[in-house]
């Protein structure tokens, strides 16, 4: 099963109620696309700081907070921020 097919089966699950909650880690532009408008009561995020981090888990030049200017990060977490509010 791949990634996406994991999160609709994940995402079907607590929609339909025969699970309670998911915690879903993953490409946060890419994941929140699959969810359906209004379909998330809360949603817990720590966005990585712009240009103060390196993480050590092979994070690559796409990765949010490598961006090469402020307004490049202030833009994808805008757009981040756009997808939870209409979930």
């Amino acid at each position: 099963m791949g990634e996406a097919e994991r999160i609709a089966d994940t995402l079907a699950a607590v929609l339909d109620g025969g699970i309670p909650y998911a915690l879903l880690a993953g490409d946060a532009a890419a994941m929140l696309d699959s969810f359906p408008n209004h379909s998330v009561d809360t949603v817990i995020t720590s966005p990585p700081y712009w240009n103060l981090r390196e993480y050590s888990n092979g994070a690559h030049h796409a990765a949010i907070g490598l961006e090469g200017s402020l307004g490049e990060y202030v833009e994808k977490i805008a757009n981040i921020c756009s997808k939870i509010h209409r979930i």
